[in-house]
């Protein structure tokens, strides 16, 4: 991760061959129905309405790329099993976090002074829902005015990276109103 800055598809014609492809895929129904079973099976969600809806937004996506220091922090949290901030090494963790490890996120829940609203995909793989609810139940019990969750059945990753639906759509701008005051 530190001499590759991020996994894409490099620019130019092979991203318009990338963009291509995927579209063609999605056209020829076999391999539409082998590439849907493996993406909902992969992250889950329902791929054959998002991707079918939205090819053109995901092969734009796909090929754009990610930076490789988020990899990099999701494999660290992974490994330490806490979601931690991302690593910069022991001196620069001093600078940055004032501990010679990456902060955990989770031990500093009652640092929040805004309110979070958590959503979850049931179906989600890449993020299980189990995973959000934890996050909010932590904060709830630190600061039970700040948390709010809503997990959506049959939702899963796809669904909110590319797919939002009506109420996914309601459930963000019903909590985007100013925060509710402190409890006395």
């Amino acid at each position: 991760a530190l001499w590759v800055p991020a996994f894409t598809v490099p620019a130019g014609p092979i991203r318009w061959i990338s963009r291509k492809l995927l579209q063609d895929a999605v056209g020829i129904p076999a391999l539409r129905d082998v590439l849907y079973a493996f993406g909902q099976s992969l992250i889950g969600g329902d791929f054959r309405t998002t991707v079918h809806m939205h090819v053109d937004t995901v092969a734009d996506n796909m090929t754009a790329g990610t930076s490789s220091k988020v990899f990099r922090q999701f494999w660290d949290s992974y490994r330490r099993g806490r979601f931690v901030a991302f690593d910069y090494g022991r001196e620069e963790n001093a600078r940055r976090y004032g501990s010679n490890e990456p902060l955990d996120y989770m031990a500093h829940y009652g640092l929040i002074d805004i309110p979070i609203h958590f959503m979850a995909g049931l179906n989600d793989k890449l993020i299980p829902a189990k995973d959000c609810l934890k996050h909010y139940k932590v904060l709830h019990r630190v600061s039970p005015h700040l948390a709010t969750c809503k997990p959506f059945q049959g939702r899963g990753h796809v669904d909110f990276t590319y797919g939002l639906d009506g109420a996914m759509s309601h459930e963000i701008f019903l909590h985007c109103a100013p925060a509710p005051p402190a409890p006395t």
